[in-house]
């Protein structure tokens, strides 16, 4: 493995520009550092949309990290914003250790509205978007042993994910509202891939007691004790996201089974490229849409920025060719990194950009060389619990 000093100079420059775009979504000493969820461009200005959510908090934190790893800051500046996200974090409110779905990045307060346009939004408590907070607060507990206790004390002793986790179905809720007091009715199918099984990882790295972490760790697998080998909506990230993270021997059959029939689709209908994902529609003002390959979510023409580069961590070769292809697009690609999506045929991209997807797009070119978080993530397994799932069964 390459250290980061060996970073290629492709994959360093476009993770320089888009760090300047995370950048713009801190908004500095606005929000003590917690990032905006989108941006939105015009010929003369740039407007921030300061709603945010659990994910994006996670992800802006192990984005500090890697503008570190990258040099882009300092030790002393990369400590000071992860203190000033960790010391808002403690003043956020929150239900039964769990953070709400949307929060104002400015005032910290959750959301009970949406901004845009002022209808109601139910107080959820998301299971993902949570487990992605608790996993970014493990990686960086990791890194940055000065602030492991302050993690462990004030938030993960605080999360037991043994609260999503529905006995009757033998699966996760896919929330819980507490406008309504109860679970919702949406369940996370265990036949099923996709980015949701974080959750599993990290209720399992929470939990001390070993057998009780196998048996968390067997809802990876389908009820049959079969490996699941179909996505979901069928994006990219439901495939790809987790793997910047996690070892997942147990998946690498079915990960390339599941990208094939991504790139039969490019080599069908999209010149041989990948990145078909859940994105910013340039055809619908630039609304969030789903979008997929071989799932619930319709095909399209049009491809997201971190679809392809998540695509490195299946084909590199696919994702070099798809991205180059794509930097030719105007618009698409310039000093504030990838815009959210193109719509290849039509050659429109979006005038925004997704937090989220953003991160993705940085955290996966700073690691790509070294596995860098992965590392960090795996402390917290032993050898034989991440060799578990090279079979079939446990």
């Amino acid at each position: 493995m390459l250290l980061v000093e060996n970073l290629s100079p492709f994959l360093r420059e476009r993770a320089l520009r888009t760090w300047a775009s995370l950048n713009l979504f801190f908004q500095r000493e606005q929000t003590d550092f917690l990032p905006a969820d989108r941006l939105r461009f015009s010929p003369t200005e740039i407007s921030i949309f300061p709603q945010t959510k659990p994910t994006n908090i996670g992800l802006g934190l192990l984005s500090v990290l890697g503008a570190e790893k990258l040099q882009t800051l300092d030790s002393n500046e990369a400590n000071r914003r992860l203190k000033l996200m960790l010391e808002s974090l403690k003043n956020i409110e929150r239900f039964n250790g769990f953070f709400y779905d949307w929060y104002d990045s400015k005032s910290k307060k959750k959301l009970d509205k949406w901004p845009e346009d002022g209808h109601a939004l139910d107080l959820l408590l998301s299971s993902v978007d949570n487990a992605w907070l608790a996993l970014s607060l493990l990686i960086v507990a990791q890194a940055k042993p000065d602030l492991t206790e302050l993690i462990q004390e004030e938030f993960l002793s605080k999360m037991n994910f043994d609260f999503f986790f529905d006995e009757k179905t033998e699966e996760t809720f896919g929330g819980y509202s507490v406008s309504q007091s109860r679970h919702t009715e949406n369940h996370y199918v265990r036949d099923l891939l996709s980015e949701t099984r974080i959750v599993h990882w990290v209720h399992a790295a929470l939990t001390t007691n070993k057998k009780q972490r196998v048996e968390i760790l067997k809802r990876l697998l389908s009820k049959q004790g079969t490996i699941p080998n179909k996505l979901a909506g069928g994006a990219l990230f439901e495939l790809l996201m987790p793997r910047l993270f996690i070892r997942e021997k147990y998946l690498d059959v079915a990960l390339h089974q599941i990208f094939d029939e991504h790139l039969g689709y490019g080599n069908s209908s999209l010149d041989g490229m990948v990145g078909i994902s859940v994105a910013d529609n340039p055809n619908a003002a630039d609304r969030y849409t789903e979008m997929g390959v071989g799932g619930m979510y319709p095909s399209s023409s049009i491809i997201s920025a971190h679809g392809v580069v998540l695509a490195f961590l299946a084909r590199p070769e696919i994702a070099l060719k798809t991205i180059s292809t794509l930097e030719l697009i105007p618009g698409f690609y310039n000093e504030h990194g990838y815009k959210d999506a193109v719509d290849i045929r039509s050659g429109k991209t979006t005038q925004t950009q997704v937090f989220i997807n953003q991160a993705m797009v940085f955290l996966c070119l700073i690691s790509l060389e070294d596995s860098y978080f992965t590392k960090l993530f795996s402390k917290y397994f032993t050898d034989e619990e991440e060799l578990a799932f090279s079979s079939p069964k446990i």
